[in-house]
């Protein structure tokens, strides 16, 4: 409803017409690609490391049995695969 009600007070214009400032020249939008960009290049060499780590805990504790061990190995490989694919990238 707040938003809803925000829109009322304001007339309609195109989309053309509502936008102060173009997303080429808006400072705000170019700083947190810049600071969000590595963080997320560094998030993936993180998760790339510690989830072998978490993986491999689970074949360590025997919280697998052989039947589920079969089909976590092929998970891991199809997970693995995807994930080294540069068409999903």
């Amino acid at each position: 409803m707040v938003a809803f009600a925000g829109s009322v007070d304001r007339p309609r214009t195109r989309v053309g017409d509502s936008v102060k400032v173009p997303l080429l020249f808006d400072a705000d939008v170019h700083a947190r690609f810049l600071l969000a960009l590595p963080l997320l290049i560094v998030a993936e060499l993180v998760v790339h490391q510690r989830m072998h780590l978490v993986a491999g805990t689970f074949v360590k504790r025997g919280l697998l049995t052989d039947e589920a061990r079969a089909r976590f190995d092929a998970a891991i490989a199809v997970a693995m695969r995807l994930r080294n694919s540069p068409t999903k990238q």
